[in-house]
């Protein structure tokens, strides 16, 4: 029974945590209505994704289509993990299709931020696997989708 009562007092705990996050958001001066909504997704967007004078740019990792008739692939080994440095280049996971295991490699250059995808899952093509912060500025033209 003390199991349950933890669930609960953490599911309220959340509810009063998400409840406070959007009486803030909707509050925000100069951010009310659906216009300043619209906005504040944009710039976040941008700033996560796109980079910026004071941020680095944000690259996503896709599950890649590796052949033809290839409509999704199981996330093999991760060679690196969150918060690590990768180089471009590097090893960063396999993709494991219905005949062969294929090596990803990094795009840029930058810290392994976020993974969606854990070691295992079978996800389809084009579904966002990892977002590296590339850590050189030439890279300010980062897939934001």
């Amino acid at each position: 029974m003390a199991l349950g009562r933890d669930v609960e007092r953490l599911w309220r705990l959340g509810s009063v945590l998400v409840q406070g996050a959007l009486r803030a958001y909707r509050t925000r001066p100069g951010r009310s209505g659906p216009q300043g909504r619209r906005q504040l997704d944009g710039d976040r967007r941008r700033s996560v994704a796109g980079g910026g004078p004071d941020r680095p740019a944000g690259v996503w990792l896709r599950m890649p289509r590796l052949s033809a008739g290839m409509n999704a692939g199981t996330v093999g080994e991760w060679h690196a993990e969150v918060g690590e440095t990768v180089a471009k280049g590097t090893v960063l996971l396999e993709v494991l299709t219905d005949k062969v295991t294929h090596e990803i490699e990094a795009p840029v250059d930058g810290v392994l931020v976020t993974v969606r995808a854990p070691s295992g899952a079978t996800v389809p093509v084009g579904t966002r696997l990892a977002l590296i912060l590339a850590t050189r500025p030439d890279h300010a033209t980062a897939d934001t989708r």
